[in-house]
């Protein structure tokens, strides 16, 4: 949520909450925020999901030889799979 937009709710909270439309819109503010903060989260976790999954099949798919060097390779890619995994950002 936009910082200034919660500080200008918290000054006039008791004007909003005299004020039923103007509630009624805030509260549809409150949770528009928040259905879009959950699909932003829910979308970052697909992306993950499919990483790993790329990741993972590619490592399954070769031969023993190859699983030492794809090994490090599969870490590396899950390190940086990890490092951008916060859904909450």
């Amino acid at each position: 949520m936009n910082n200034e937009a919660f500080e200008v709710i918290l000054d006039y909270k008791e004007d909003i909450l005299e004020n039923q439309e103007l509630f009624e819109l805030i509260q549809e503010y409150f949770e528009n925020n928040l259905c879009t903060a959950i699909e932003r989260c829910m979308w970052k976790a697909h992306e993950s999901q499919l990483i790993i999954q790329v990741v993972l099949q590619q490592f399954e798919e070769e031969d023993v030889m190859e699983k030492n060097k794809k090994y490090l390779k599969m870490m590396e890619e899950l390190k940086n799979c990890k490092a951008a995994w916060d859904p909450f950002t």
